[in-house]
């Protein structure tokens, strides 16, 4: 999967730890699985990082709406809707309050409730790899 998301800080707390606010559009590779299905969804968090140098520790909450779709007649009325509610924890190496390049890396843990066709599904994620690559300006 990939997602492309604007980050904006919405205020810096006393210790100069921002609180960020990011929206994306996500997207699966194609044959991104060997029944065909695909996702598109649209990723929103709100989050904090913690560190005064350019290592971070960051964590968040998130939700995240996907759809599902395939174009095999096979697996058309499998296509579903996932409402995905996250927690990251990761690393991050940024500047504060600089431009420049910055990355991070570490995980999501969560769950999702889907319908499909006619009862909602509930499963609990395990973790997701979250690497990110971004420039701030």
């Amino acid at each position: 999967m990939f997602s492309i998301n604007y980050e904006r800080t919405l205020t810096y707390t006393k210790e100069n730890n921002p609180f960020l606010l990011s929206i994306g559009l996500s997207h699966t590779t194609p044959n991104f699985n060997s029944h065909g299905f695909n996702w598109y969804g649209v990723p929103v968090w709100i989050s904090t990082y913690y560190g005064h140098n350019k290592s971070h520790f960051e964590t968040g909450f998130g939700y995240w709406w996907t759809k599902s779709y395939n174009q095999n007649e096979f697996y058309k009325d499998k296509n579903r809707t996932e409402n995905t509610f996250l927690i990251k924890v990761c690393y991050r190496y940024q500047k504060l309050k600089n431009n420049g390049l910055n990355f991070r890396i570490g995980a999501e843990f969560g769950f999702y409730r889907s319908f499909t066709g006619d009862y909602w599904d509930t499963d609990i994620i395990g973790s997701l790899l979250l690497i990110s690559i971004g420039y701030s300006f």
